[in-house]
C-alpha cells in the first residue's frame, strides 16, 4: 500500500512543479506545448489527493478489520 502512497505523492509533487514552472518561466523553450495547461494541472493535483484520501482510509479500514 505505501508503495501506491508513494506514486500518487510524486504525482502531485511533479504536478506542483508543473504549475509552477509554466507560471514562472512561460517563455521557456519546451518539446511538448499544452494549450489548457492550468486545467490540466489543476486536475491532477486534484486527482493525485483524492486517490491519496481514498487510499488512506482504505488502509485505515484495512488495520481497524485486523
Amino acid at each position: 500500500m505505501w508503495i501506491l502512497n508513494a506514486i500518487i505523492g510524486g504525482y502531485f509533487i511533479v504536478s506542483i512543479a508543473f504549475m509552477r514552472l509554466r507560471k514562472t518561466e512561460p517563455e521557456l523553450e519546451r518539446p511538448y506545448s499544452m494549450k489548457d495547461w492550468r486545467t490540466t494541472g489543476v486536475l491532477v493535483i486534484g486527482l493525485s489527493l483524492l486517490f491519496f484520501i481514498l487510499l488512506s482510509k482504505d488502509a485505515g479500514l484495512l488495520i481497524m478489520a485486523s
